[in-house]
């Protein structure tokens, strides 16, 4: 009895064994599934993306953004700019203008009081220029993005037509081709082609509110002026033509200086 009670009991024994094993295994898996979330093969991808959000930026994002703004550059021009940041952080921009009789006005009281230039130096580049249109096309970068230090270079163009007469100028002007002439229309068109650099700083204002400010240079590497009468008098033809030369002349003492840029608008 003694004997097979035994061989009862062991086989009991191993009978739960059997039974047990298995759940165990079953359980095992079970809470494997359970842990493999934080911890199996997607955990690494998961980890990856949720940095990329908690630096507030998505993992291989476009780095476009556009910049429309109200722009000043003094003393050359008021109007608007556009610029296109791709990219690496390059930026393609377009300025487009007028050059106020305002602006012209400042830089002639300026330039007669330090006995730069004289009233009829002022008068001519009055006439010349004043309430020309302005356009400048360049290229540029932001080492840092916006915001940060923007370097940009780009061609400036400068072009007016008008129509006036002698007695638009100052009577110094006037007399380089004769009084008698002082009352014929004149077509005058000028046009200055420059190279203007600047050193900004481009930053945003509550988002979406982009503020720019720089300093530059303007140099001009060719202008002309043209001026068209309806007088056949061979000698008021010439005198024209020495008016003209007069007045490029004048134009190229000018048509280089510093820049200081003011522009505010929309960063989209």
């Amino acid at each position: 009895m003694t004997s097979r009670a035994s061989r009862g009991a062991l086989g009991a024994l191993a009978g739960l064994s059997l039974v047990w094993a298995p759940s165990a295994a079953l359980a095992d898996e079970g809470d494997a599934r359970a842990l493999g979330s934080p911890f199996g093969p997607d955990a690494a991808t998961d980890d990856t993306h949720e940095v990329a959000r908690t630096c507030g930026e998505e993992p291989d994002a476009p780095e476009f953004a556009l910049d429309v703004m109200a722009d000043a550059t003094l003393p050359i021009a008021v109007g608007g700019r556009i610029a296109l940041e791709v990219p690496g952080h390059f930026v393609v921009y377009v300025n487009v203008g007028l050059v106020p009789v305002a602006f012209v006005d400042g830089v002639n009281d300026i330039g007669t009081g330090w006995g730069f230039w004289t009233e009829n130096d002022a008068q001519i580049a009055r006439t010349m220029v004043g309430d020309a249109t302005w356009l400048e096309a360049g290229l540029g970068i932001r080492p840092a993005g916006t915001p940060g230090i923007e370097i940009t270079a780009g061609y400036t163009l400068l072009w007016t037509h008008r129509l006036t007469t002698l007695d638009g100028f100052s009577p110094g002007t006037a007399a380089l081709v004769g009084t008698s002439t002082g009352g014929d229309a004149l077509g005058i068109d000028v046009s200055v082609n420059a190279i203007h650099a600047e050193l900004a700083w481009q930053t945003l204002l509550f988002d979406h509110v982009s503020f720019r400010a720089a300093i530059g240079w303007v140099h001009a590497f060719s202008h002309d002026v043209t001026i068209v009468t309806d007088s056949h008098d061979e000698l008021v033809t010439t005198a024209i033509g020495e008016l003209s030369r007069v007045l490029e002349d004048e134009l190229g003492r000018r048509a280089f200086g510093p820049t200081l840029s003011f522009g505010l608008g929309v960063h989209l």
